[in-house]
């Protein structure tokens, strides 16, 4: 005899019901979802505690950590710092228990009494490093975030090309003078091949203080001068 067939019917699930009946802990770590959810969460804390600590109250801010806020202003800087710091806690605890069951305390302990100081820069720069980590996140969150970010990586990688030559020229302190409103003038000498024009400016990093860490400066020496001077 002959076979039929009824029609077909697609059954079609909505995102609500898709997600019904799981556990939280499913939800986090859908294989089928590349953990989407607990990856966003992850790229949000990032980006939140790098714009807390990009923040002028703590970037341009010395935080002394053997003594409490003094004013309003302080205040609002320990705040920001904290919640930078609780945000990212979760993080970096784990790195510092690694740490420590390195025995890396010990090469540390004698130099625990100078970190009782440390400048908000160099806080918002090691947060900052973080770009990479969510760099990476976004490929997992979806991959079709690299059209997104294809381009503002090409130029960073052109950017490191282009200055890793000029990153390496050396320059010698020859003196350092104190003036009114609490202005400091350095003087350099003059690099060998080096030529500007009045106006530039020149990018400066002490590798003593830290290797990473360049700070732009107006020249105020002419370009007829045999020293280079800032200010």
């Amino acid at each position: 005899g002959a076979i039929t067939f009824g029609p077909l019917f697609q059954v079609v699930v909505t995102p609500a019901q898709a997600i019904s009946g799981k556990s939280v802990f499913l939800l986090f770590f859908d294989p089928y979802t590349r953990a989407a959810p607990l990856t966003g969460c992850i790229i949000l804390v990032m980006m939140v505690a790098m714009a807390l600590t990009a923040h002028t109250r703590v970037r341009r801010k010395t935080f002394n950590f053997s003594r409490p806020p003094q004013n309003l202003q302080d205040l609002i800087s320990w705040m920001l710092l904290s919640l930078a710091f609780l945000l990212l806690a979760p993080i970096l605890l784990p790195w510092w228990f690694l740490k420590w069951l390195c025995g890396c305390q010990r090469a540390e302990s004698s130099s625990a009494t100078d970190r009782k100081k440390m400048g908000g820069f160099l806080i918002f720069w090691g947060v900052h490093k973080l770009w990479a980590p969510v760099y990476i996140l976004l490929l997992v969150h979806g991959p079709q975030c690299w059209i997104w970010f294809l381009w503002p990586l090409i130029l960073l990688i052109c950017d490191r090309l282009v200055s890793s030559d000029r990153r390496k020229q050396q320059i010698m302190l020859k003196g350092a003078e104190m003036l009114k409103s609490n202005v400091m003038k350095l003087t350099f000498g003059m690099p060998p091949g080096f030529i500007y024009q009045a106006g530039q400016y020149i990018q400066i990093c002490c590798d003593q203080v830290n290797g990473e860490e360049w700070h732009p400066f107006t020249l105020t020496s002419a370009p007829e001068e045999k020293d280079l001077s800032v200010h």
